[in-house]
């Protein structure tokens, strides 16, 4: 190591040896600094560094130029096009505004966090997949060399919101089951009732997935949107292939469906064979929310709602919510709804069960305390 006087610019400067060249000369390093005590502690991190395995060719690497490298080497070929596709409108939204520009070298945990406290106020969900990103994409650059820590690592979370997930309420299902008699979207929605489908699962269903004599439906397979195409895939996951009963009252609606149906799929977009698009999707639930919320009382100003009527949380997932509720009210045990719902854990039944049975006992205890408030006050009103 080779210590130069202060310079023209007023800087100390000095280089130290970090490896050899590929032709065996000397690989140096030159640091500079204000004082010759701030340069010796620059001079004592780059040894460290150095003996820790920091990749220095790369430390200039953006986090722009990171991302895509990380994304096309680990991510994007370990995951579905949908998470994949997810994964890289986060970075594009979220992250590389704010940090895409900085070396990955220089980013610390105060950027990730500024980041982070962006999300206050907004979904939980899309704030935690914000968080996993940013640790996976750091802890990589960090195994890789590139970076001593991660400035990934202790990250608070926001205070977010969580979009209620609760089912529909009796009047809402009267009023959801009622409006599916004539509604385009009806048999959709019926079979996300029903039938607990998810939204996914519906796209590529045909009538062969059909067993019109024993009443059940075998579900094998997913769709997923890569620019609002329909892709067809597994279902989410491998316990997603279930056959489940079809009641009654749907039963009898597939079956006249049937007899009017031209092609293979039961849903298909208006003139076209092939899968519902994204956009198809979120057409059919928005004209079916905006009838729904009609019919239920909504305050109409030139044919525009100027008042909803409908509380949130109604989406295509309350529908299959109401259907693990509907199997823990009828008595359906635990493993059997699990295989219904298609859950791959045990544990998430499990807590629509708990969270079925306390909202159940709590509902109990209201009516035993007015049963009995109302016996208090016969009694006090006897004695008056």
């Amino acid at each position: 190591m080779a210590r130069h006087k202060k310079g023209v610019d007023g800087y100390y400067r000095a280089s130290i040896v970090i490896g050899r060249t590929e032709s065996g000369g000397q690989r140096r390093k030159t640091v500079k600094a204000k004082t010759v005590r701030e340069l010796d502690l620059r001079l004592a991190e780059v040894k460290e560094q150095y003996c820790r395995g920091i990749d220095f060719d790369a430390s200039k690497t953006t986090v722009e130029q990171w991302a895509a490298r990380w994304f096309n080497v680990y991510k994007a070929p370990t995951v579905g096009a949908s998470t994949a596709a997810n994964t890289r409108s986060l970075l594009n939204k979220h992250i590389l505004p704010r940090i895409g520009s900085m070396p990955v070298s220089e980013v610390r945990q105060y950027h990730l966090q500024e980041i982070m406290n962006l999300q206050s106020g907004k979904s939980k969900s899309n704030t935690m997949k914000i968080q996993a990103v940013l640790k996976q994409m750091f802890d990589k650059a960090k195994q890789g060399g590139i970076i001593l820590d991660s400035p990934a690592e202790f990250l608070e979370a926001p205070s977010t919101t969580t979009a209620p997930r609760s089912p529909l309420t009796n009047a809402e299902r009267d009023a959801v089951v009622a409006l599916c008699r004539s509604h385009r979207a009806g048999l959709w929605v019926l079979l996300m009732l029903m039938c607990g489908l998810r939204r996914g699962e519906t796209v590529p269903i045909t009538w062969e997935d059909i067993d019109f004599e024993a009443g059940l439906l075998t579900i094998s397979k997913s769709a997923e949107f890569i620019n609002n195409v329909a892709h067809i895939k597994e279902t989410k996951t491998k316990s997603g292939v279930r056959t489940v009963p079809i009641p009654p009252p749907l039963l009898e609606r597939l079956k006249q469906e049937r007899a009017e149906a031209g092609g293979r799929l039961i849903f298909t977009p208006a003139k076209s064979s092939g899968m519902l698009t994204e956009t198809n999707c979120k057409r059919l639930w928005g004209s079916f929310h905006r009838s729904l919320d009609i019919a239920m009382g909504a305050e109409l100003y030139r044919n525009q709602i100027r008042k909803s009527s409908l509380r949130a949380g109604i989406t295509p997932h309350a529908l299959r919510h109401t259907y693990a509720t509907d199997l823990f009210e009828m008595g359906i045990d635990l493993k059997t709804a699990q295989y219904l719902l298609g859950h791959s854990d045990i544990k998430t039944t499990a807590n629509i069960y708990t969270h079925m049975r306390s909202e159940m006992l709590a509902a109990t205890h209201k009516k035993f305390t007015e049963f009995y408030e109302r016996g208090t006050r016969g009694e006090q009103n006897a004695h008056a």
